[in-house]
């Protein structure tokens, strides 16, 4: 049957609703399926992996997902008393209210018209509507409450072949609303606000690529159809929340949805103190990257068009540098965004990577000693090609405060990473190498402190968050702290083991903690992997002339010749 009745309501899987004395109840579409699901198997308990598995099956979600669902469908339900939907806790969920099928109403069968002539014209292809989907739901519901053999054919018609997308230059998305579970918060509009903020950040966040934010004011069907808003917005992907009170802070359940398959791609619970000034925004800015990263990660791995354009090479060049980072991988970014700037010398998501791969070869000793100058004029050169186009880019100013810092002109990479906040006060990036240079300073107290302020704004990015510990436990290593020094230098480690320029570092911060033995097996294995590596070398990357951290690094250097780095000069090693 199609149609199920269960007390005063009804559930019509052909009209994919859910009806309440012929009133249409409220249900995501992902509450609806969940309902049905369970109704398809009344009376039986359903795990939490079986339902998983079913609703949302390889999309990355948290079990907060499969709560929101029961809360949504309870409230819509007016289930407070679980006498429609019982919980087994630590296990799973029964349908445990009566269902009584209804038949379809017999359709009458008009008598032919023996005047009319038969039509001999061949027959056209049914037309593709937006009812396909409910079609398909009607099997489906009928094939479930058949038998075993029902869930099957749950699992082959719920989770088509993806349709086989492209990847695009410039990815497109929507913020709808963000629905409020109406319990005390939110009713000045709090959760419009925060869908208005994450659609704002979305903007502002650093990503290494374009993206075009739709107004979701053009869409008001509140029976959300992923497809259709995805049509008829022009958009690729929909990010929707849900909130709820939860004692004195909100939880707020975000989702990332492709709209042409109606895939669920990311999904995470975010919670905060609404009467702590900022903590909106800071929320806004975290749910914006990590939307970010997974646009990347998605669109990275979809097929290029046959004509590609240059900011198709920008993602993928991005996407690698995503990634653990060494001198091969900073080859093979680099390569990318070249290949974009061949195809558009004026893009700017190509030229800013190309002069961050250059600038980075650079300071990590991955460039040729003799090609480091050339380097960072070709990155100067693409940075000032990126300000002539947008002279507001806080990215390019960054990059600029980069460059300086490669050529040792820390006042000028000070006011260039200041610019670049005055921009964007989120920018994550720019307030970790502000930290950074604070160490050349003499302000070893204060790096960590912007440096941490770096690391809370974006707690995800793996890349970032190496090179971030990295700078925080030099930082330490200044101070004279080795305990600090030792943990943030492990964790920077834990997030890219391909970065090899630290093991000197965490050498000395064991050696600080009493641990020699380590520190020399640390300073052994560096030396084969840098057999270039010696005191001058150190020297020459980190200069003594200040008089504050001129000391520091004499005491780094001396502990480093006690494990065993040889003075002298060799050449540095550089990109194979």
């Amino acid at each position: 049957m199609s149609v199920l009745r269960f007390g005063a309501f009804t559930l019509d899987a052909a009209r994919g609703a859910v009806l309440r004395d012929g009133v249409e109840v409220d249900l995501r579409a992902q509450s609806f399926a969940l309902l049905s699901y369970l109704a398809g198997n009344q009376g039986r308990l359903v795990s939490k992996d079986e339902l998983f598995d079913a609703i949302w099956r390889d999309a990355e979600v948290t079990p907060d997902s499969l709560v929101q669902c029961i809360t949504e469908i309870r409230k819509a339900l007016d289930d407070a008393d679980h006498r429609i939907i019982k919980t087994v806790r630590g296990k799973g969920y029964r349908f445990v209210a009566d269902i009584s099928p209804v038949p379809p109403t017999p359709q009458a069968v008009p008598e032919p018209d023996r005047n009319l002539r038969p039509d001999t014209s061949p027959p056209t292809a049914p037309p593709q509507t937006i009812w396909r989907a409910p079609f398909i739901a009607l099997g489906l519901l009928t094939a479930v409450l058949a038998g075993g053999s029902g869930w099957l054919l749950w699992s082959y018609v719920r989770s088509p072949s993806p349709a086989t997308l492209t990847m695009i230059a410039v990815p497109s998305l929507v913020v709808l609303p963000f629905t409020n579970a109406g319990n005390g918060w939110g009713e000045g509009g709090g959760e419009r606000t925060l869908a208005q903020e994450v659609a704002t950040q979305l903007l502002r966040v650093p990503r290494g690529f374009k993206i075009t934010i739709r107004s979701p004011a053009a869409y008001k069907d509140k029976h959300l159809d992923f497809k259709i808003v995805g049509r008829e917005l022009g958009v690729r992907y929909i990010v929707l929340g849900a909130m709820r009170r939860d004692g004195d802070a909100v939880s707020v359940n975000v989702q990332l949805i492709e709209a042409e398959t109606s895939r669920q791609l990311w999904a995470q619970p975010f919670e905060f103190e609404p009467r702590e000034p900022g903590a909106q925004n800071r929320t806004a800015a975290r749910i914006a990257r990590l939307v970010t990263e997974r646009l990347l990660a998605t669109e990275s791995k979809r097929p290029l068009p046959a004509t590609p354009e240059a900011d198709h090479f920008a993602i993928l060049g991005r996407a690698v540098w995503s990634g653990e980072r060494d001198a091969k991988v900073t080859l093979e970014a680099m390569a990318l965004f070249k290949k974009g700037l061949e195809l558009n010398p004026n893009s700017i998501p190509a030229l800013q990577g190309y002069a961050r791969a250059k600038i980075s070869a650079v300071l990590s000793r991955w460039a040729p000693e003799d090609q480091r100058s050339r380097w960072l004029d070709d990155a100067e050169a693409a940075i000032d090609r990126v300000i002539a186009q947008e002279r507001r880019s806080y990215g390019a100013y960054r990059l600029r405060g980069s460059l300086f810092r490669a050529r040792g002109n820390w006042e000028q990479a000070i006011k260039a990473f200041e610019r670049a906040l005055d921009l964007n006060s989120d920018y994550a990036e720019a307030r970790a190498e502000l930290g950074r240079i604070k160490i050349e300073l003499g302000l070893a107290q204060e790096a960590i402190a912007d440096i941490d302020k770096a690391i809370a704004l974006s707690p995800t990015d793996s890349a970032a968050l190496s090179e971030w510990h990295f700078w925080a436990g030099q930082a330490a290593l200044h101070a004279g702290d080795h305990k600090t020094a030792l943990q943030r230098l492990l964790e920077a480690q834990q997030a890219n083991h391909a970065d090899h320029n630290l093991l000197p570092w965490l050498a000395v911060a064991y050696a600080g903690q009493e641990q020699e033995g380590r520190a020399r097996e640390l300073i052994a294995e560096y030396l084969d992997e840098t057999p270039g590596f010696t005191l001058s070398t150190w020297h020459q990357d980190n200069p003594r002339d200040h008089p504050v951290v001129g000391p520091q690094r004499d005491r780094i250097a001396a502990t480093m010749k006690r494990l065993g780095v040889p003075e002298g000069k060799v050449k540095a090693t550089s990109i194979p």
